[in-house]
């Protein structure tokens, strides 16, 4: 017990120091994420006005875990924006805990040690955590619901992904989900995650005179995700234009659209459904892609967020394949999240939170497992040139009898 409580220590003061050694020299009082100034002025709008704003940059209103959390570990000093990336790593490094704590229930020790070395050197998790984002928060949420669930604390498994809901509303399709893995207690997890998220719906129904669960951007993210300048920028292949196209779709066609986003991207899909559907199936390759955009990160990122992944991705299929009674419900996990995703924007920060801390865990045993057959192997020829050898020698003696 005292060396797994050690255990964990150590990985989470390593994960920890790695990204705040991170976040310092990436710009500790930096923020150049889009979403970020927009957090904080959600948080801001909370402490000094003790209301939440109605929408933000875009034409909704933010999801409020963050917001939430950036007010409280900042004790309302919401432009201590080093505060808030040391809970942001604080909290990453958590995750990197709940990983190999995830990985030792599953497969011991030696997987468990593999795995928490993985997600505390994860260059993705790390990256994300040096800027102002809600992903951190999330996969802390997401992963720790997966905790529970295998510790089949179904109540704490419910609050816990409501939690995350609260922080990204995509992981509302997970209460239902989990539950089908709880089929004898389901019904407490749903309970539990509908109390949770009862007093931020209750709130939204009195303000907006509609059932909203999370925030109202769903409509929003569908007409973004089948816009024809979406397509076309996804499309684009020079930097300059890149980024040319997506500073006229953020402040042009958005600022000039006035919503019924829902009825809007509807007829973007019926005016070129040929077109809208060769762009489903390329999201769906976006999501699952092993590689940053290149046209948002240098070519040597991109190589070394490819060098990093791919690995990852054989591995885990390697380690799911070995664990079969593991396969069915990640896979049913992983693509269930994967087409929710498909109608909307995809990029690789909003997979990554579902699929890597089980990627990890998964690629761990792999390693494992290939490691003791490496071993076996290994062992068989040497046991083969043993006994080789005393063939040989047993043929030599005979000859001389002879």
């Amino acid at each position: 017990m005292a060396r797994s409580s050690s255990f964990r220590i150590a990985v989470f003061a390593i994960a920890l120091a790695i990204r705040l050694i991170a976040i310092e020299i990436t710009g500790a009082n930096q923020v150049s994420f889009g979403d970020g100034p927009d957090y904080i002025a959600s948080a801001r709008s909370l402490c000094e006005q003790h209301s939440y704003p109605d929408r933000g940059n875009l034409p909704f209103f933010r999801a409020p875990g963050l917001p939430f959390f950036i007010a409280a570990v900042t004790s309302c000093h919401t432009s201590a924006t080093r505060a808030i990336k040391y809970a942001l790593a604080a909290c990453d490094a958590f995750t990197c805990v709940l990983i190999s704590s995830i990985a030792f229930m599953l497969f011991g020790r030696t997987v468990a040690w593999i795995a928490g070395s993985i997600a505390a050197l994860d260059p993705i998790f790390i990256a994300g955590v040096c800027d102002v984002r809600s992903e951190p928060l999330f996969m802390l949420l997401l992963t720790l619901s997966l905790f529970f669930l295998l510790r089949e604390a179904n109540a704490l498994a419910g609050v816990s992904t409501a939690l995350a809901a609260l922080t990204r509303p995509s992981a509302l399709l997970c209460i239902p989900l989990f539950a089908l893995f709880r089929p004898k207690r389901g019904a407490v997890l749903i309970i539990a995650a509908a109390l949770t998220l009862a007093p931020w719906a209750i709130r939204n129904f009195v303000r907006y005179h509609e059932f909203i669960a999370v925030n109202n951007a769903g409509g929003f993210n569908f007409w973004r995700g089948t816009h024809p300048e979406t397509i076309a920028l996804v499309h684009e292949h020079d930097r300059d234009a890149y980024q040319a196209l997506a500073r006229h779709f953020e402040f042009q066609t958005i600022a000039r659209t006035d919503g019924n986003w829902t009825r809007r991207a509807i007829g973007n899909i019926e005016a070129q459904p040929r077109a809208e559907a060769l762009f489903a199936l390329e999201k769906a390759w976006l999501y699952w892609r092993p590689w940053l955009n290149p046209m948002e990160y240098s070519p040597l990122l991109v190589a070394g967020s490819a060098a990093f992944l791919i690995p990852l991705y054989l591995l885990a299929a390697i380690g799911l394949w070995h664990r079969h009674s593991c396969l069915c419900p990640v896979l049913l996990f992983f693509a269930t999240m994967w087409i929710a995703h498909i109608p909307f924007e995809v990029v690789m920060r909003f997979r990554v939170p579902f699929t890597d801390p089980l990627l990890i865990v998964f690629a761990s045993f792999a390693l494992v497992e290939l490691h003791d057959l490496f071993i076996e192997l290994r062992a068989d020829r040497r046991l083969r040139f043993v006994r080789a050898a005393a063939d040989v020698r047993r043929e030599n003696e005979a000859r001389v009898v002879r």
